[in-house]
C-alpha cells in the first residue's frame, strides 16, 4: 500500500490572475496539510479547509460577476 505523502505544488495551478493564484497556492497548501497530516490532527485540518474551500468558493464567484466571466452566466444544463 502507498501512503498519501501530500498535494504537490504545480504551476499547472496559475492563472495568470494574481489574487486567485494566491488562492490556489493556499488550497494547494490546506489539502496538503490534509492529506499529510497526523491522524490526531486530521479533524483540524479538515476543519481549515473547509474554511479556506468556502472562502475561495465565495471569492471566485465574485471574480466572475465582476468580471462577466463567459462560463459563469450560462445557464446550467440541468
Amino acid at each position: 500500500m502507498t501512503d498519501i505523502t501530500g498535494l504537490p505544488r504545480t504551476d499547472n495551478y496559475l492563472l495568470g490572475h494574481a489574487p486567485m493564484d494566491d488562492t490556489h497556492r493556499a488550497f494547494v497548501e490546506v489539502v496538503d496539510a490534509m492529506l499529510s497530516c497526523a491522524d490526531e490532527d486530521f479533524a483540524q485540518t479538515q476543519r481549515a479547509f473547509i474554511v479556506h474551500a468556502e472562502k475561495h468558493l465565495a471569492d471566485e464567484k465574485a471574480w466572475m460577476e465582476v468580471s462577466d466571466f463567459p462560463a459563469f452566466s450560462r445557464p446550467s444544463p440541468h
